[in-house]
């Protein structure tokens, strides 16, 4: 049983909503990852992710390494953003040591975006989805 539940949100597959439960893995998020990347193949259109770790108080152990290895990995090119709900203190005191101690390409490469509740993250992602370059 997977402690990520990983999801389209909408009937355009414009975004995919990650919901976090408390004892997640980094095995479920590798899983979670995984098939986000085959959602995202199945489209040819700019796609937001949105984590909602509301429910996630905890972080798996082993989170420099493996955190490290998430963030290095490529993202999908169809992926332009990842928003980041609810985030507690010390989720932020773990992100802000990823800041200080990979390169900022790293994060960056990512869009990481952080807000409090997910209806502000859903209204994010349509806004931007809405505003994307004709290019995209």
């Amino acid at each position: 049983m997977t402690t990520i539940h990983t999801e389209w949100t909408d009937d355009d597959h414009t975004i995919i909503l990650f919901t976090f439960e408390t004892d997640w893995t980094w095995q479920d998020f590798s899983a979670a990852g995984n098939l986000s990347m085959e959602m995202m193949s199945t489209v040819d259109h700019p796609v937001i992710q949105i984590f909602d770790m509301r429910n996630a108080h905890n972080i798996p152990r082993n989170t420099f390494s493996n955190g490290r290895q998430a963030l290095g990995k490529k993202p999908h090119p169809n992926m332009t953003k990842v928003i980041v709900v609810g985030m507690n203190g010390y989720f932020n005191a773990i992100f802000r040591a990823f800041e200080k101690m990979l390169p900022p390409s790293w994060i960056d490469k990512w869009s990481l975006t952080f807000v409090a509740s997910l209806e502000e993250a859903v209204e994010m992602a349509h806004r931007d989805l809405t505003n994307l370059p004709e290019s995209q």
